[in-house]
């Protein structure tokens, strides 16, 4: 793996961050502010006051500023006395944000990023409506449950907001690849895939570009552990495929009302698959990227670069390099129909066993996403 080219590339700046942010953290009263009105992105809509709940438990909160990239970079982390460990977590937030906008951004635009770290168990809806075929919300759940986190593009700069601290690592990549276009949003494939989704499934459609986007972080966030850690970035990798394995039987298990029916394919939920967020596409079009990463994703080889190529990475001109020359350009229509119709069979050709399987919750107990591994495995949070 030491020969990948993207790994290679965040191992160099990574292992390089040398920053002298200014950093200011001060006791906070909640209760004197909200952190965000009533949110509703692209129609999916959470009460500020879900938010709001985790929020008031946080008292503290640390301003962060550095524009050693050539613009503005503002970050406030908001967190409470539970957590001893805040030099730690600045840190590692400084060098996956620093990391990623040096390889990946392309513009020259200022960034706020707001994370609220406090515990909230990833749920998804467990009680299925047989007489109205559909997943019923339980509670106070609901999408924002799911992802917690957004990045919006605004006139004067990208945001991001991240609402939870378990994953926080993980979810804070994720945004990232949305702001910095790891997601070929520049690709209008919205209109295709809504296409595909309307004639065969129920439900809002998502966004196709989620799949590739959660696929993206994975991979990043798994080179970054293993960088960090000396792990094998195959160990991290297979359990983080795994893990997105079982997410998607749980998943489909709902929709399977035959007890003796264990193997499953996208065409066995065509007219009774519903929903009203984005699960499919968080899940199993993820999943389909990831099996298929060596087929979808160009696993580029340092030995097979040019030598224009090689004196880019020698001279450390990597700013951008990593975006135009390893990820699908979505600047380029003719390539993209042919990668979205590739993913689309690779998608009908994916079957899953959901035998054993129980509709239940799915938790987030990830090995390495959780910020509990690193406490249990490494003496890093002292």
């Amino acid at each position: 793996m030491n020969n990948n080219l993207l790994y290679y590339c965040l191992k160099k700046v990574y292992n390089s961050v040398d920053i002298k942010p200014k950093i200011n953290v001060e006791t906070f009263n909640p209760n004197t502010q909200r952190i965000t009105p009533d949110i509703q992105i692209n129609g999916l809509y959470t009460e500020g006051h879900y938010i709001n709940k985790g929020f008031k438990t946080l008292t503290n909160l640390c301003n962060i500023d550095f524009n050693e990239l050539g613009y503005n970079v503002h970050i406030k982390i908001y967190f409470s006395n539970k957590i001893n460990n805040i030099k730690y977590i600045i840190q590692e937030i400084l060098c996956r944000v620093y990391t990623m906008l040096y390889l990946f951004e392309v513009e020259k635009i200022n960034y706020e990023i707001v994370m609220l770290l406090y515990e909230l168990p990833r749920l998804i809806p467990y009680k299925f409506n047989k007489a109205r075929n559909e997943i019923n919300i339980v509670g106070e759940l609901g999408y924002f449950n799911c992802t917690n986190g957004y990045y919006n593009r605004q006139p004067d700069k990208k945001f991001i907001l991240i609402t939870r601290f378990n994953d926080s690592m993980g979810l804070l990549i994720h945004e990232l690849c949305h702001a910095t276009g790891l997601d070929i949003g520049a690709y209008e494939t919205f209109n295709e895939w809504q296409t595909y989704y309307n004639n065969k499934f129920n439900g809002k459609s998502g966004f196709f570009t989620e799949g590739i986007n959660n696929a993206n972080a994975t991979i990043i966030h798994s080179m970054l552990l293993s960088i960090k850690y000396n792990i094998d970035f195959y160990e991290i990798f297979d359990s983080e495929v795994k893990y997105v394995y079982d997410e998607c039987c749980k998943l489909i298990s709902f929709y399977i009302k035959d007890p003796s029916q264990n193997i499953v394919t996208i065409h066995d939920l065509v007219g009774i698959y519903t929903q009203d967020g984005q699960m499919l596409e968080y899940n199993i079009l993820r999943y389909v990227y990831l099996y298929y990463c060596n087929i979808l994703y160009n696993f580029k080889n340092i030995n097979q670069l040019t030598k224009k190529e090689k004196e880019m990475i020698n001279n450390k001109k990597l700013k951008g390099f990593c975006h135009n020359i390893m990820f699908i350009n979505p600047n380029n229509k003719k390539n993209m129909k042919i990668y979205y119709n590739k993913y689309i069979e690779l998608l009908e050709q994916l079957s899953f066993n959901i035998k054993n399987i129980k509709p239940d919750y799915i938790i987030n107990n990830k090995k390495y996403y959780s910020m509990e591994y690193f406490k249990n495995n490494f003496n890093i949070l002292n």
